[in-house]
């Protein structure tokens, strides 16, 4: 933890004391992805759990495998097929780290998502967006734009304007001419007054606790 700078740190710390089932991380180039996911594993096996993780990529694998920050590495096929069948269950407060996770199929997204609701674990989708990526625009991204208390690492360099950013620099630029427009206008005035709170409320905070100890994933 002492090696972490402020940002890093304040995002371990918010994911890290949170409550929510589904967590989104996403990590500019810059950012340093193995001690932001040593801390996260340092709080969770501080508190007794385990982390098992799921790199959805042969590149986070490699990286999973070199660069070590869970207690068990499997592939998110392998690992619902096994919860599907049975023969594996993961306990309520265990830690399931999705790295790459923006190059999940939809199906697999949903299940795993809703399998953390259901059984009270802690999901943690890790994505690193870059230009060659197809679709540009991911369900995780999507995830990360509209979940309050997801959190950002490092500096984006990839142009990730949504449907609704686009429709704010429409309006922006042109006066709102219809009914349709000045309806869109004022809805998204709302939806933006709505995002402020929300984030307001998951800002990151810095504590000074031990966080091997004060910070686990329950």
């Amino acid at each position: 933890w002492e090696d972490l700078d402020d940002p890093t740190r304040a995002a371990v710390e918010t994911i890290t004391a949170s409550m929510q089932s589904v967590h989104v991380l996403t990590l500019g180039p810059d950012a340093d992805k193995h001690a932001a996911l040593s801390a996260i594993q340092a709080a969770a096996t501080g508190k007794g759990r385990n982390v098992l993780a799921m790199p959805a990529t042969d590149t986070a694998t490699a990286f999973a495998d070199h660069h070590p920050y869970a207690t068990k590495v499997t592939d998110p096929a392998a690992t619902r097929d096994r919860l599907e069948t049975g023969r594996w269950s993961i306990r309520a407060g265990q830690l399931v780290v999705i790295d790459d996770a923006d190059h999940l199929d939809p199906d697999q997204l949903r299940y795993f998502t809703e399998h953390a609701a259901r059984s009270n674990t802690k999901l943690l989708l890790v994505c690193t967006p870059t230009e060659s990526r197809t679709p540009a625009h991911s369900l995780v991204d999507a995830l990360a734009d509209n979940l309050p208390w997801a959190q950002r690492i490092g500096t984006p360099t990839v142009d990730r304007a949504t449907a609704i950013d686009r429709a704010r620099t429409h309006l922006t630029d042109h006066e709102p001419a219809t009914a349709h427009d000045r309806d869109a206008a004022e809805l998204l005035a709302r939806r933006d007054t709505l995002t402020a709170t929300q984030h307001a409320q998951f800002k990151p905070r810095l504590h000074t606790h031990d966080h091997s100890r004060e910070h686990g994933l329950d």
